[in-house]
């Protein structure tokens, strides 16, 4: 595979990664680490340049005309570590790593390898340490001179980076000076691979006696307000070599990470002993995001992340859910995350960090790690274990028939009319990989008794051009195929929605070219070809035209990434919906178009104004309504095409939560509004799928994943599934 130079992901050290280059020497093949004779200050900083400094316990030292770095002990088991990370060039299969080190009356921890040495991991690309880790380089406890140390390591093919981390590793006490650095690149065929004791090898470290307070509490200055000693930074976190800053404000001090160029990582760390008896743990912070730029990843973001460590400081997977904030808090915001402890897991691996952002700013206030109550979380984790499901293989004798429109109605090819019922299943038009989506859609059709699933996806993953994908959208049309199957094994069918904003773009034509052609013979699949035109003319809706630049931000912007929001204002010629209807209908695709009206697919009013779409000899096509309860004059945008066109209301909800977009004035209560909106459904027998069926997507239909309905609004829509009248008191 190619190596690419690549900044920190998922740091399993205690400082941070620094940004590194190629050192040449006269008579030697070039080093890897650049500065490794630590004499070079251009900073006038006081510290080698590349190296993290350690909050304390750490000096650049002169003697004669050589510097090296002295790492010394002040208390029994300390840590006290400087961190690099180097990239492995194109090509490298073996490495050779010297150093030259100096031991003063080091007295080993309570552990055999708590002693001076020098720590090596292999990253992935994404960071991910890769297992085994090779063996460390390891110091005499007092050498009386300077000793030279190496080791020759085999390269993993996924490594991309090297992590060395030379340390006082939870010594009692001690000095470890350091000098000398080299890494080079040799022949594989002189490099013996080395691997870590074998489990078992040495006895397990021994969990911490208690917390630090009777809450509970595990780690000490988590609201940065204690100085250490000899340096005007927090007491027992460590400072970054550049981009971290300690704050005051309103009498609080905090810390401030902030984005020097994108793709940098800037990372706080603390390493905690968990307590003897620990089940479960829970993080806090009190957090200010501002400026925020995502990277690449959807994971490159502000995000406190942490790993466990066992009793010979290798990682436990899984890691716990990192803290992370994905845009900015519009002010100080409380967060909190709860995880389950593995039994062999001894310390957590703290990291609060802006993981290699474009840019942005990350301010850090009250962070907390206790102790918490496991049972919840143990009933939790069964409960995700039910949500991961496996895929179903066709049963096509169960799938139903293909629809086609009659007048205002949908019928089978023997004429039996259909109706439409059911709810989205969202989360696959804004995560490549969905969330519980095959389960999601067993409990909507068999517990819920929908005859109709609205599904929502991007035509980026479509094709593997989204956020976090490697595989040209294969693991995603896969995901997407098993839904329909799900779905269609159990006689219901499925409105494939292209969740896309404003108007239709080229590449939106693309997507129904390919999609309409892999489904145009699938009886149980209809097309909603795109969710919610808005800010646009008739014309344009129909036929296509420029879309002029956005002026001022509008609704979506809640939907949308940075990159979105930015193509959007630059403004782009739209081919138009009746382009979408025209590609699927040119691939031999006959299936049911649904077409979403303006005022984000609410109003329909211009098909009755002559802008209907033609259907091309297909099935026939229904337009689509997205009712909400901030909507008004069902009459004038809905109603007014009911009795001549079939009508899909494909969206429609309301909350409590209300809308932050939408004046809460105008969004009604949901207890009043919910059974009128049924009350229109049923009454003008509308075909119609509720939104939404996930906890997290307002307005919910379900409170949690075990899809209990909400009292607002899920339970009048289980309750109208299940065949409940609703009587409709007035229009909006």
């Amino acid at each position: 595979m190619k190596r690419s130079i690549c900044h920190f992901a998922l740091l399993s050290s205690l400082l941070l990664a620094l940004p590194l280059g190629l050192h040449a020497q006269s008579d030697a093949p070039p080093s890897l680490a650049t500065n490794g004779n630590f004499e070079n200050d251009q900073k006038g900083v006081g510290w080698p340049d590349d190296w993290s400094r350690p909050n304390k316990g750490a000096s650049w030292e002169l003697d004669g005309e050589n510097h090296f770095i002295r790492l010394r002990a002040e208390e029994p088991g300390q840590t006290v570590l400087v961190h690099r990370i180097i990239p492995i060039p194109d090509g490298a299969k073996a490495l050779e790593i010297s150093v030259r080190g100096r031991t003063t009356n080091v007295q080993k921890g309570s552990q055999p390898w708590f002693d001076a040495r020098v720590m090596i991991n292999f990253k992935d690309k994404d960071g991910h340490q890769l297992q085994p880790a090779p063996k460390p380089i390891v110091f005499s406890t007092d050498s009386g001179d300077w000793e030279t140390k190496s080791v020759r390591i085999l390269v993993p093919e996924d490594a991309v980076n090297l992590e060395l981390m030379p340390c006082l590793f939870q010594v009692e006490s001690g000095t470890l000076d350091l000098d000398d650095v080299v890494i080079q690149v040799i022949d594989p065929a002189g490099a013996q691979a080395q691997a870590p004791p074998p489990p078992g090898a040495s006895p397990p470290m021994t969990r911490s006696p208690k917390p630090l307070t009777p809450q509970g509490d595990l780690i000490s200055n988590g609201n940065f307000e204690a100085l250490s000693p000899d340096a005007r930074w927090p007491d027992g976190w460590n400072r970054p070599a550049t981009g971290g800053s300690w704050q005051e404000e309103a009498g609080t001090h905090f810390v401030r990470l902030e984005s020097g160029k994108p793709g940098d990582t800037v990372l706080l760390y603390r390493l905690v002993p968990i307590p003897e008896g620990t089940e479960a743990l829970e993080i806090t912070t009190r957090a200010r995001v501002s400026d925020l730029k995502r990277g690449k990843e959807p994971w490159f973001d502000a995000r406190i992340m942490a790993n466990f460590k066992d009793a010979n400081g290798q990682r436990i997977d899984p890691a716990p859910t990192p803290l992370n904030f994905a845009s900015n808090t519009e002010g100080w915001k409380t967060r909190s995350v709860r995880f389950l402890v593995p039994r062999e897991a001894v310390a957590l691996e703290l990291m609060p960090s802006l993981f290699q952002v474009q840019s942005g700013r990350f301010d850090l206030d009250e962070i907390t790690v206790r102790l918490t109550d496991p049972q919840p979380l143990h009933a939790e984790a069964e409960l995700i274990k039910s949500l991961n499901i496996d895929p179903e293989p066709p049963r096509r004798e169960k799938w139903p028939e293909a629809l086609h429109v009659v007048g205002t109605k949908l019928y089978t090819p023997g004429n039996r009319e259909v109706r439409l019922q059911g709810v989205n299943v969202d989360s696959l038009e804004y995560l490549a990989t969905g969330e519980h989506v095959l389960r999601t859609l067993q409990v909507a059709v068999d517990d819920w008794k929908a005859n109709c699933i609205r599904l929502p996806v991007r035509d980026d993953f479509w094709f593997g051009t989204g956020p976090g994908q490697h595989d040209g959208g294969v693991a995603y049309r896969k995901l997407v195929d098993d839904a329909i199957t799900m779905v269609a094994n159990r006689g219901a069918y499925v409105l494939l929605d292209l969740h896309r904003f404003r108007a239709p773009r080229e590449e939106h034509v693309t997507f129904w070219k390919e999609a309409a052609k892999k489904y145009k013979d699938h009886g149980a699949v209809l097309f909603d070809i795109f969710n919610e035109p808005h800010g646009i003319s008739w014309e344009v809706w129909r036929n296509g035209g420029y879309v002029e630049e956005k002026k001022q931000a509008g609704d979506e912007d809640a939907f949308l990434s940075a990159q979105e929001k930015q193509k959007l204002r630059s403004g782009f010629h739209s081919p138009g919906m009746q382009a979408l209807v025209d590609a699927i209908r040119q691939v031999g695709a006959k299936n049911i178009i649904a077409a979403g009206g303006l005022d984000w697919a609410y109003d329909l009013s211009g098909i009755a104004e002559g802008y209907a779409l033609d259907e091309k000899g297909g099935n026939g096509i229904i337009y689509s309504t997205h009712i909400y309860n901030w909507k008004r004059d069902w009459a004038g945008k809905v109603l007014v095409i009911a009795d001549r066109y079939p009508i899909i209301v494909g969206e429609c909800g309301a909350d409590p939560n209300k809308m932050t977009f939408i004046p809460a004035e105008n969004q009604e209560d949901p207890y009043t509004w919910s059974p009128d909106m049924l009350g229109l459904i049923q009454k003008y027998q509308f075909q119609w799928t509720a939104f939404s069926f996930h906890p997290k997507c307002t307005p919910i239909l379900i409170l949690d994943w075990r899809y209990t309905p909400s009292p607002f609004w899920g339970q009048f829509v289980k309750d109208a599934l299940a065949g409940k009248r609703f009587e409709l008191k007035r229009l909006r």
